[in-house]
């Protein structure tokens, strides 16, 4: 393993001027993947291949590249790490390509691209940056991850494409939320132990929480670089044109093609209004999977209602709310055919079929509940009626929980007083007044399910009777005028007022 403890400035001439400017760090670390003598090592089916490494995906552990011992300990409070990545669209589970640990146990620092194109960095469960879907499929992207103590930002191709501070509360692309972190307004980078930190792997997680028990990546990578500094706009911009793009091609086997060029990247357009899912069940392009015997009919969806995780479901794509980073509010219309069968669950958010991290639900007087992380619960006086549509909003951030019905206020919670209104909030496992949302990893808990959950935990569940129509998901929270004009809007799509 080849080290360098300096920083080498390269002064480049320009024309017709006398200044120079700073070419990047030199790195700490390097792998060019062009040699087996080199100091990584290959497992499972990941191949050598036109001087990158291929991963085949599948299940985990089957093919992965373990990297130099420690790979991290040349850095202290800040680093950049960047590569090569190649990520086929027909990928459906994560792209790990930062992984660190110590052994197998607690994680220290993971980054993966999601199958959906956002980018989740988990540094030591205190702290996660989730992105927009900024990674392009189907091409060679240079990625690059510059981070301070207070700043964590994304590069691909050069481009600055996503970036959180948290000194100047600057949140670009992407969002930031902390889980058991108290050192606020930092990336906790500076506080991983670098050290006892030896194991780095890509293609797999180093550690395996309940929720990454998926499978290894589908991709090829190439050129993996530490640097012992946290590299600027400028300097990234520099690095990536200093390189060459890959010639080898997807899959394993293909013929290698001088002539590839780097993905283009195209940044998103976060929407103004926070919409990020709507189904209205007129459309047969929406995207869902119906479970069991639900169904679509006469433009909504119908659920039979019986034995719980067997009468039939709606699931949505993998990680719905993984762009609600710092709020989150759920609107849908709802028609329950009655409620004595048994406590039915509205929706719940899981990390797939295990401890459900957000519901809602009904009790069997039709009585409305909140629940975060079995950590706290609002449980509201409301009580829904039966057989009628009930346009039902519920919003959630740190500092609030709050239901809506038909546009109305039916209880709430704040975090801020500690008291809640049309109901109470029931601290569970956790004695605090937080309503724990930012504690809720919005990547790992990716499963969100209409009518029904993971777990019936002994009691009396079923899955629900009733049905839906107009679905939607912002990632903000709304305020009381805004679900008050959302629910005339709905009034007059759907014609279900009263």
């Amino acid at each position: 393993m080849k080290r360098k403890l300096f920083v080498a400035l390269l002064l480049v001439a320009a024309m017709l001027l006398t200044s120079a400017v700073a070419l990047a760090a030199e790195p700490v670390l390097q792998v060019t993947f062009d040699s087996e003598d080199e100091d990584f090592l290959l497992n499972g089916g990941a191949v050598l291949e036109d001087g990158v490494v291929k991963l085949p995906g599948g299940a985990m552990r089957s093919g992965y590249v373990e990297l130099p011992f420690a790979a991290l300990m040349d850095t202290d409070k800040e680093t950049t790490i960047s590569m090569w990545l190649y990520v086929p669209a027909e990928t459906n589970s994560n792209t790990y390509f930062v992984s660190f640990a110590n052994g197998n146990s607690w994680p220290g620092f993971i980054g993966r691209v999601l199958p959906n194109g956002q980018i989740g960095i988990n540094f030591d469960n205190r702290g996660i940056m989730v992105t927009e879907p900024v990674f392009p499929f189907d091409g060679w992207v240079h990625v690059s991850l510059s981070i301070s103590k207070t700043s964590m930002t994304v590069y691909l191709n050069g481009v600055r494409a996503a970036k959180y501070d948290g000194a100047a509360n600057v949140f670009e692309n992407c969002g930031w939320y902390k889980i058991n972190g108290v050192d606020v307004g930092t990336t906790h980078y500076h506080e991983l132990d670098k050290i006892n930190m030896p194991s780095g792997f890509l293609g797999t997680p180093t550690y395996n929480f309940y929720y990454e028990l998926t499978n290894d990546s589908m991709a090829m990578y190439d050129d993996y670089r530490v640097y012992d500094v946290a590299l600027d706009d400028a300097e990234a911009a520099e690095l990536f044109a200093s390189l060459t793009c890959p010639a080898a091609a997807w899959p394993i086997g293909a013929e290698a093609d001088p002539t590839q060029q780097p993905a283009e990247i195209e940044l998103p357009v976060v929407p103004e209004d926070g919409l990020r899912v709507k189904l209205t069940f007129d459309n047969e392009d929406e995207m869902y999977t119906l479970y069991n015997n639900a169904q679509i009919k006469n433009g909504a969806l119908d659920l039979p209602g019986g034995e719980f995780r067997k009468a039939g479901h709606l699931e949505l794509p993998d990680y719905a709310i993984a762009s609600c980073t710092n709020a989150m509010t759920v609107s849908t219309w709802v028609n329950y055919d009655n409620f004595t069968i048994g406590d039915q669950f509205i929706y719940s958010v899981s990390a797939n079929d295990a401890w459900p991290a957000i519901f809602l639900m009904l009790w069997q007087d039709g009585s409305v509940h909140y629940n975060i992380d079995y950590r706290g619960q609002l449980n509201c006086d409301y009580k829904l009626p039966a057989k009628t549509w009930v346009y039902l909003t519920a919003v959630v951030s740190d500092d609030e929980i709050s239901i809506y019905a038909d546009g109305k206020l039916a209880s709430t919670y704040s975090s801020r007083t500690g008291k809640a209104q049309g109901g109470n909030f029931e601290m569970l496992n956790v004695k605090t007044n937080q309503t724990h949302f930012t504690q809720v990893d919005r990547v790992a808990n990716k499963t969100f399910r209409l009518g029904s959950s993971f777990m019936d935990i002994g009691y009396t569940r079923v899955d629900s009777i009733a049905k839906f129509d107009n679905f939607s998901i912002y990632s903000k929270a709304l305020n009381a005028e805004e679900v008050a004009a959302l629910y005339a809007a709905e009034c007059a799509e759907t014609n279900y007022a009263k």
